[in-house]
């Protein structure tokens, strides 16, 4: 028997230019089949939960579900298979205020990727520059981490998936505050991230992250699962790293 999946993976990014070069997270747009495969799986074991939590008796306790639901998930490990697995990456119109996640997708931009980093927790940048097939859009200034100091003020912008009471609200993005907390050299390679105290969750990866004058310093990249306000943010430098590669031109701030 075999069963149609579609999962999907939501994140934030930003506009770097009025040709439609975007800025985000490389484990936002991670393809890598291992990644996808991952995808479908959570979503699978996830909707079979569900199937049977409806179908059990009333009376049936949580308990007996999760027996239930695990056993199932091993018989399908051991003798299902995942196949013919495809992607596709869009950037959702942000004009676009109703539908389902199938309807942003298809109604959205569609996407290439320029120019990846390496997926966080993999050593490398955690950083993506993306290419829609729409122009037009202002491009946002980018700052940087030179005046950047424990105390000093941060903004986050994104789209967290938490915040969302319905799929419509997927384009309705949610706006933090906070400080910076430290810096704080990564585990993952030879270069520092910011710690901040802003909050920021799923979906929110790939985000801008601005200082008071409106700037671009940083881009929301992960968090702490297990206690709030402990978020980190990667200097808006590999960003410009990034789209110098690529011969893309930007708005650059102040401190250069």
């Amino acid at each position: 028997m075999q069963q149609p999946i579609t999962t999907v993976l939501v994140g934030s990014g930003f506009i770097a230019n009025s040709k439609g070069y975007i800025v985000t997270n490389a484990h936002v747009v991670d393809t890598s089949t291992e990644n996808v495969r991952d995808l479908v799986w959570k979503h699978y074991s996830t909707q079979l939960y569900d199937k049977l939590y409806q179908s059990m008796a009333a009376d049936t306790s949580q308990e007996d579900i999760s027996y239930y639901h695990k056993k199932l998930l091993e018989f399908v490990s051991a003798n299902g298979s995942i196949d013919n697995l495809t992607y596709q990456i869009a950037v959702f119109n942000p004009n676009q205020k109703e539908g389902t996640y199938e309807d942003f997708i298809k109604k959205g931009f569609q996407a290439q990727i320029k120019k990846v980093g390496q997926p966080y927790p993999a050593m490398g940048k955690d950083v993506a520059v993306l290419k829609i097939d729409k122009e037009g859009f202002p491009g946002l200034t980018l700052g940087s981490t030179k005046k950047l100091r424990p105390e000093s003020q941060i903004y986050v912008l994104g789209y967290p998936a938490i915040a969302d009471i319905n799929e419509s609200g997927i384009t309705q993005p949610t706006f933090t505050s906070g400080i910076v907390s430290a810096y704080k050299k990564s585990s993952q390679g030879d270069y520092d991230v910011i710690q901040i105290d802003a909050n920021s969750s799923g979906g929110n990866s790939g985000g801008p992250a601005f200082n008071d004058r409106g700037e671009i310093v940083g881009i929301a990249t992960f968090g702490s699962d297990v206690k709030e306000g402990y978020n980190w943010i990667l200097p808006v430098e590999f960003a410009k790293e990034f789209l110098d590669e690529l011969n893309v031109k930007y708005a650059v701030g102040n401190d250069k």
